[in-house]
């Protein structure tokens, strides 16, 4: 067995790196493929905004002509200067189950952060810091919201070998479409939109969506400011999450918080098209649209997947407000399960607030920690 740092300006580097996973999960039902084109542009230093301001590789463990293992490593200087930690973040890990690719892996990961005056490895992490993250370690019999890693039941145990230990968790919950609202979350809602002259806007269309990301992002970066690992995203980073949200959207269900004219909260609602991403085998063509669309029109998943108000009106019942707002835009279109992503184990009035509406926990997503 050997560690390689892939050419990442080879393609057929660059395709080793995208089709592991593909020979990892081929019979694992619930396992929903990326688009191989999404992978490529995380890989592409000349495309992705990330790059304009972090450093990154990827390493393969390779036995012969078979690949075994892959890893990417960045240092993301903006999360340094905001943070003042000399962390790297590790991404995209995938493998066998071996205990000795894995430290290969991470063993090369540590070496390369080492060699950039780093101090610590964490992750998994996406490239963008607003992104779903962490590995799977309970809950795998649950179909994976969108864009929320799913991944093989032993890579808790591999990370572990190799050294990696918990940094933090996030739980992810359900409730049942039919489910009921008690009375006075309604009557809450009504008062604290009257008190606070807060209304909802909904959307019509992509486009439309498309044009508020800006000012949608920057109620994020204001609301989301005290979070654990929180740092501020740039505008084209911003603008990479917001469209990839707005692609597997339905407009009716995206709702804007306003007092007056000003932008001061969100919830993010779509459509789980995890069936049509299955069918397509992360190709978009021939057919792989198709199968897509035919998923957005049928499916019966909703995720909730980005909640946030400003602080001047957090509290006082505005979160309330949203939930009902959201349920009164579900209702009309049927869906059975509504998937709430991804809840800091640390957020106590968040999780409070989800078992108030009536939220069970059955996923716990797990980031990693290893001192260099």
């Amino acid at each position: 067995m050997r560690i390689r740092r892939l050419d990442l300006d080879r393609q057929r580097d660059v395709r080793q790196f995208i089709a592991l996973p593909f020979q990892l999960y081929p019979r694992d039902s619930l396992w929903t493929p990326p688009l191989r084109s999404a992978v490529r542009f995380d890989l592409d230093r000349q495309r992705h905004p990330t790059y304009r301001h972090a450093e990154m590789d990827c390493f393969v463990a390779e036995e012969g002509r078979r690949t075994l293992g892959r890893l990417m490593i960045f240092h993301n200087h903006h999360y340094t200067q905001h943070t003042g930690l000399q962390d790297a973040f590790f991404s995209h890990f995938e493998c066998v189950d071996d205990v000795a690719a894995a430290r290969g892996l991470f063993d090369a990961a540590g070496d390369w952060a080492r060699a950039r005056a780093l101090t610590a490895l964490r992750g998994p992490r996406d490239l963008i810091g607003a992104t779903p993250s962490g590995l799977l370690v309970q809950g795998f019999e649950h179909p994976p919201a969108m864009g929320v890693p799913y991944n093989l039941p032993y890579y808790d145990a591999l990370l572990q070998a190799a050294g990696l230990h918990k940094d933090s968790d996030h739980v992810s919950g359900f409730v049942r479409g039919d489910h009921t609202l008690s009375p006075r979350f309604w009557s809450v809602a009504e008062r604290v939109k009257a008190r606070r002259g807060l209304t909802v806007k909904r959307f019509t269309s992509k486009k439309e969506m498309r044009t508020w990301i800006p000012r949608v992002a920057w109620v994020y970066q204001e609301g989301f400011r005290g979070n654990y690992g929180y740092y501020p995203m740039t505008d084209d980073e911003f603008m990479v999450a917001g469209n990839a949200i707005v692609d597997i959207a339905r407009p009716e269900l995206m709702q804007i918080v306003l007092r007056g004219n000003e932008v001061v909260g969100f919830l993010f609602a779509y459509p789980n098209i995890g069936a049509g991403l299955r069918r397509a085998r992360g190709q978009l063509w021939p057919l792989g649209w198709a199968h897509i669309l035919w998923s957005q029109r049928t499916t019966r998943l909703l995720d909730v997947n980005g909640v946030g108000l400003l602080p001047a009106v957090q509290g006082a019942g505005a979160n309330v407000m949203l939930y009902t707002e959201l349920w009164r835009a579900v209702q009309p279109f049927g869906f059975e399960i509504v998937d709430v992503v991804q809840v800091d184990e640390h957020n106590a009035r968040s999780r409070a607030d989800m078992e108030a509406i009536g939220v069970q926990w059955h996923k716990t997503h797990r980031t990693y920690l290893k001192t260099l």
